[in-house]
């Protein structure tokens, strides 16, 4: 279809061109036409018809070359759309290519990352505290600020979590956190059994204190640990300056489901045995 419009427009065209030709030359050859034609026209009207004829000549081609200029720019711009759209659609396809490379790297970087969290939990002794390692290896990977551990109990016939490690949280030592369930977004989040994801924490809620200062993270989110029969066996909380992007919160999901983790007897057991030791 676009082929035939091409062949009317350059035929339609060259009539245009032919039809500018024969226009001026009638004009022009007019008063000598007239001349043969009547036998009637003396030199002297024939001189004055001459130099009429070819003001009027001038001015019909300077019209004829305006419209053949307005005709030529009218067949350039749907070629320069079209060599502009067919640019952006190879762009397009570029950006494409090179966020699928992206996302292709992201996808392999975090499988990595999983595999070192799991040797570096496999090379702890049994002394070892398990969430100790799981926090700090992820927050090397993710750049998170900070992260913490809670594992329920039964306080006084409530249904409780408590923190049982943290990273980068400045708290006394001596300091007991514990919530009831249902108790703030900890509590809540264990008795709903859902993950929490938040993105405009409000400023001071959340602080990491340096040597230098002190800032407020932006970014929260606190994912319950449930085994396979689907009791809760802990909750993870962790807090970051950047959104935390969907490979990374898999990742974390993937590394609390790791053994040991969901089971929750033996790393209570390793948790217990460190508070006594």
């Amino acid at each position: 279809m676009k082929s035939n419009y091409g062949r009317i427009s350059i035929v339609s065209i060259m009539f245009y061109l032919a039809g500018i030709g024969i226009t001026v030359y009638t004009l022009i050859i007019l008063p000598d036409e007239l001349a043969r034609r009547t036998g009637q026209l003396d030199l002297e009207l024939i001189t004055s018809l001459r130099a009429i004829l070819l003001k009027t000549g001038i001015i019909s081609g300077i019209t004829f070359a305006l419209g053949l200029t307005a005709i030529w720019f009218a067949m350039k711009k749907p070629a320069a759309i079209m060599a502009q759209k067919t640019s952006e659609a190879v762009r397009s396809e570029q950006d494409k290519h090179q966020q699928s490379q992206t996302e292709d790297k992201t996808i392999a970087i975090d499988e990595q990352a999983l595999i070192r969290i799991q040797q570096g939990l496999k090379k702890a002794d049994k002394n070892s505290n398990v969430y100790d390692q799981l926090l700090g290896a992820l927050a090397k990977e993710l750049e998170i600020c900070q992260a913490a551990y809670y594992l329920p109990e039964l306080h006084e016939d409530k249904r409780i979590v408590k923190l049982v490690e943290s990273y980068a949280f400045s708290i006394p030592e001596s300091k007991t956190i514990q919530y009831e369930f249902g108790e703030g977004l900890i509590g809540q989040a264990a008795r709903e059994k859902k993950k929490m994801i938040i993105d405009d924490v409000p400023q001071g809620y959340l602080k990491v204190i340096s040597g230098l200062g002190s800032a407020s993270p932006a970014h929260l989110v606190i994912m319950p640990v449930c085994n396979e029969e689907n009791n809760l066996v802990g909750i993870a909380e962790f807090a970051s300056f950047k959104k935390l992007t969907s490979g990374e919160l898999e990742l974390i999901e993937r590394a609390l489901a790791m053994p040991g983790l969901t089971t929750g007897e033996e790393t209570n057991d390793a948790h217990e045995k460190q508070k006594k030791g």
